[in-house]
């Protein structure tokens, strides 16, 4: 597909997942208030876009 291997679409795939799923993340963190695990949680998705982005993962 698109000529990339499976391996790679997979990793695509998981690194859209975990992008969603800080968003949703972001949400329940203002909603509850904040703290500390969360905020972890959300500083670790911060930090993952960029290198996601460095790699490739999330270009189409």
């Amino acid at each position: 597909m698109l000529g990339r291997p499976p391996l790679w679409l997979l990793l695509q795939l998981l690194a859209v997942g975990v992008i969603a799923a800080g968003a949703a993340l972001a949400v329940r963190w203002r909603q509850s208030g904040g703290g500390v695990r969360l905020g972890l949680l959300m500083a670790g998705g911060a930090v993952f876009v960029p290198w996601a982005a460095y790699w490739g993962l999330l270009t189409p």
